[in-house]
């Protein structure tokens, strides 16, 4: 004799049990309310927020008598927004007047990978090496060696060049 399994009718308990024609059923009844949320229900979401917002500002300024603050301070008001305005204009102006014809960009050089094997006095092949890598990692040692990492190689691949202080601290290459 079989043993009988419990069955669960609830299809959320068996996603398994949910046919295709269910699945394609289901996102399309989503996707058309998703339309009917966007098309009709936002608008009217949008509309009852201005009005709240226009009664609002009924209330504040016209029944809590708000515009009296507004013709009082209005001067006060006016006078800080032109400040702002005049401070904008004049940096503005002080930019164009020093930028506007001086091009301060420099060019990018060029530098080969043989000059940058030589810089970093890595063995030769390295910097196309390098290239390969998704992400790398840059340390600088103590003993005045700088380590370039590849952190997604199990094995983490390495590359050592060499760096040195000047007498300010300053960080030079030699």
């Amino acid at each position: 004799m079989q043993k009988k399994r419990a069955e669960n009718p609830l299809i959320i308990n068996r996603p398994e049990a949910m046919g295709a024609f269910r699945k394609g059923a289901e996102l399309t009844i989503q996707t058309i309310s998703w339309a009917i949320w966007f098309v009709f229900l936002r608008p009217l979401v949008l509309i009852f927020l201005w009005y709240i917002g226009i009664r609002a500002l009924y209330n504040n300024m016209f029944y809590l008598k708000g515009y009296k603050t507004v013709v009082d301070h209005g001067l006060l008001f006016f006078s800080i927004i032109f400040g702002v305005y005049l401070i904008v204009r004049g940096w503005n102006l002080y930019n164009f007047i020093r930028f506007n014809k001086h091009e301060r960009r420099k060019d990018i050089l060029y530098v080969s990978d043989k000059e940058l094997e030589d810089f970093f006095k890595l063995s030769s092949g390295s910097v196309r090496d390098i290239h390969g890598w998704d992400e790398i990692t840059v340390s600088f040692q103590a003993d005045h060696k700088v380590v370039f990492e590849n952190v997604r190689n199990n094995g983490r691949a390495s590359l050592t060049g060499e760096f040195y202080l000047s007498k300010k601290g300053a960080l030079t290459w030699k």
